[in-house]
């Protein structure tokens, strides 16, 4: 026996050629996310960069770790000789046109832990980036060893003052341990800490005579997995529904999507915290497809797992219907119920039609999408 395939154009009335388009022609990377092809070469320049930054000790520049890259904000740092009072930071920017601001020029320095921030504004006069740095000036006050949880920091050395210790998602507390050098005694800072999700800066005082240093130690906490993640199936026209559950501590979620089954996940937007829902309205619900979601809780730039994904598909509403059968010797199929083909009905109406002499099954094509991938279209008895 043979096979039929019935075709379905399920379009919003009026929009087929735009549909068509829509669906079915190919976007360029991060089209979905609203970016725009073109720009107006006349507009002020959004380069917010820098392509050099120095710090220098009586006039030579002293190296930095790691080594500058302009998309590269920090943190960079620096060490000084025992005798340093002042370094000197020079940033040049990229753009001619924009400018700098914060720690530039020449600044004084204490023992120890020395922070500074360069700020670039762009021509624009909106567009911010700001560059951190770490000067490091020895001390008579010093530590000969230093410890998060038992274990000690990462490459410790009595002449750098600043650190960052990697924790697991959940960790809100941690106990720090600090043995003096010689000569130097603890003030604080030893002992259980309060840390969260993000980025928590613990501080360690170490005095000795008129020196008091302190060794700063960066703990970071990624935020815990987003749970609770909902994809609406086909309820809303205007796009696809998504909500899940608030993940303490997250300044951000990022949403990504994935055609289901087809391709990677790609980004698509970034919502700030406390909202926990988005309406994703750039797919288009009359082709049908499944789409994938997941979503992922950010916490000072610092990546929580990914929830698991979920399904949806954006909803169909009102429709033309247009019938027509596959097969050259049989160009139309008629259809029941007093529906004609190209009359508008609502999805998930029955739509009936003429059994074919000699095929003993029929499939449902939806803009060129199987059935099953289509809202409201369902062939239960092969007649419908």
């Amino acid at each position: 026996m043979s096979h039929a395939r019935l075709i379905a154009r399920v379009v919003a009335a009026g929009a087929l050629l735009s549909l068509l388009a829509a669906c079915f022609m190919p976007t360029s990377p991060g089209e979905d996310a609203g970016n725009t092809a073109g720009s107006d070469p006349s507009a002020p320049s959004s380069v917010a960069l820098l392509q050099s930054l120095e710090v220098r000790e009586d006039a030579s520049p002293l190296a930095l770790t790691p080594a500058f890259a302009e998309d590269n904000f920090g943190l960079y740092t620096a060490g000084t000789s025992l005798a340093a009072t002042q370094v000197e930071i020079v940033a040049l920017t990229l753009d001619g046109g924009a400018s700098v601001s914060g720690d530039v020029g020449v600044q004084p320095i204490a023992p120890g832990a020395n922070s500074f921030t360069v700020t670039v504004t762009a021509e624009d006069t909106v567009t911010t980036e700001t560059y951190t740095l770490n000067v490091n000036r020895p001390s008579n006050a010093a530590l000969s060893a230093l410890t998060v949880d038992g274990v000690s920091v990462p490459a410790f050395d009595p002449a750098v003052f600043l650190y960052t210790v990697v924790k697991t998602a959940g960790t809100n507390s941690v106990t720090v341990g600090a043995t003096p050098g010689a000569g130097a005694v603890v003030v604080s800072g030893t002992g259980a800490q309060v840390v969260g999700a993000g980025r928590s800066q613990l501080a360690v005082r170490v005095q000795s005579g008129p020196d008091t240093v302190d060794y700063l130690v960066q703990v970071e906490v990624p935020p815990a997995q987003v749970t609770g993640l909902s994809a609406s199936d086909g309820t809303n026209v205007s796009g696809i529904d998504l909500s899940w559950s608030a993940v303490a501590g997250t300044d951000t979620y990022e949403i990504q999507r994935q055609i289901a089954g087809v391709g990677s996940f790609t980004t698509i937007a970034t919502v700030v915290a406390p909202a926990t829902a988005y309406l994703d309205d750039s797919v288009i619900g009359a082709d049908g497809r499944q789409h994938a979601y997941r979503v992922t809780a950010f916490a000072d730039g610092i990546a929580g797992a990914s929830s698991a994904s979920d399904l949806g598909r954006a909803g169909v509403g009102d429709a033309d219907v247009t019938i027509t059968f596959d097969d050259p010797d049989n160009p139309t199929i008629a259809l029941g119920g007093g529906i004609a083909t190209g009359d508008t009905i609502t999805v998930g109406t029955a739509v009936t039609f003429v059994a074919q002499t000699g095929y003993d099954s029929y499939s449902w094509m939806l803009n060129g999408i199987a059935a099953e991938l289509a809202e409201g279209i369902n062939d239960t008895d092969g007649n419908t």
